[in-house]
């Protein structure tokens, strides 16, 4: 491909998980997203969310940011009970 042509190629997430996997059969990938990409994830923002969960088969290590409860912004807390939300939707 021209390099015209290279930078107006869409690859996403799912698209590169499907060659990884076609690639390396015998592994097996594990997503690590911090928590608001896990929330925009499970909540079918991205495109193709479905296939990105079913392709890792809901291997995701989620992290966020390490607060103290007593010091914990209104927004940190919802956004922990967001991802304990989405943990429970994937657990349906």
């Amino acid at each position: 491909l021209d390099e015209e042509r290279k930078e107006s190629v869409r690859v996403g997430t799912a698209d590169l998980l499907t060659m990884l996997i076609t690639d390396e059969p015998n592994l097996e990938f594990t997503l690590a997203l911090g928590a608001d990409t896990f929330i925009d994830l499970v909540n079918g923002k991205w495109r193709r969310s479905e296939d990105v969960l079913q392709l890792v088969e809901y291997r995701i290590v989620v992290f966020r940011r390490l607060v103290e409860e007593d010091n914990a912004s209104s927004e940190e807390l919802k956004q922990h009970d967001e991802v304990k939300e989405c943990i429970a939707k994937l657990q349906q």
